[in-house]
């Protein structure tokens, strides 16, 4: 098994292959002539000094490489007419074009990067919408949403617990969807409408959701309480009339340290049953 090059041109004639059982090297289709055959020793050049010498022919628009078998004896071999000056101008001619090449790849980034809106590293002006009021601030693109929400908005419902995204303590909803905030940057969230658990009730004025923890006495030390009621608020709404099992799947993304699943597990079912939170 032998390997060869075929160049594929604008010719006819152009793309017949060659090769032997020792790895003989034959380029074929330059300027219509029988290309350089080197002999068994071939196997100690690499692939670069074949690729270097197709880039002295311009009519190739193809570059094949392929195993086949054929015997010695079926390939007539005729010298190729090219000086040792033509061969290098060839491959220099090749290298200009591939710096051009690269040249144009490079200003087209740049000019991307141009174009796209770059953040930080300092702090930069941005406007939340939390639980139904727009909150201006400025915070660094590296701050996630948990940190502008407690440290800087005064919003301390939604607790840094683990604070990578594994506990759910953190949780709140962004335009309706239940998401850790600890894993959300607060740049990102501007434009939608955040609800945090004090966006969903009162002390004065508790959501069913919220009654519901109390009645069942589903919460100790009320740490990861704000995001199962966030969480829980979620469930019921997408999914109605859910079963037990089903709200202990739903509920699979928080964690409760002082083990409360039971009560946390009855409220739930409880408003699922009537429909919503």
């Amino acid at each position: 098994m032998g390997l060869a090059l075929m160049a594929r041109g604008t010719r006819r004639g152009y793309g017949r292959p060659f090769t032997d059982c020792h790895q003989t090297w034959l380029v074929r289709g330059i300027r219509g002539k029988t290309g350089l055959h080197l002999d068994g020793t071939s196997d100690r050049l690499n692939l670069v000094f074949g690729l270097a010498l197709f880039c002295f022919v311009g009519e190739f628009t193809t570059v094949v490489l392929w195993e086949e078998k054929m015997s010695t004896k079926d390939m007539k071999h005729e010298p190729l007419d090219i000086s040792r000056r033509g061969f290098l101008k060839g491959v220099g001619a090749g290298a200009v074009a591939t710096g051009l090449l690269q040249e144009v790849s490079e200003g087209a980034g740049v000019a991307e990067a141009a174009e796209s809106k770059t953040l930080g590293p300092g702090a930069v002006p941005i406007k939340l919408n939390v639980n139904g009021k727009t909150r201006s601030l400025s915070v660094e693109p590296r701050v996630t949403l948990l940190d502008a929400l407690r440290n800087r908005l005064d919003v301390t419902g939604p607790k840094k617990a683990c604070d990578r995204g594994t506990c759910g303590a953190c949780t709140v909803m962004l335009d309706g969807k239940v998401v850790y905030s600890c894993n959300v940057l607060a740049v990102e969230a501007e434009g939608k409408k955040i609800v945090t658990v004090e966006g969903l009730g009162t002390p004065e004025a508790l959501s069913d959701m919220q009654e519901a923890f109390v009645k069942h006495d589903a919460s100790q030390c009320g740490f990861c309480t704000p995001g199962f009621v966030v969480a829980t608020t979620a469930f019921v709404r997408d999914n109605p009339g859910a079963t037990l099992e089903e709200v202990r799947a739903g509920l699979g993304g928080n964690l409760c340290r002082c083990g409360t699943y039971a009560g946390i597990t009855a409220a739930t079912l409880e408003q699922a049953q009537k429909g919503g939170a």
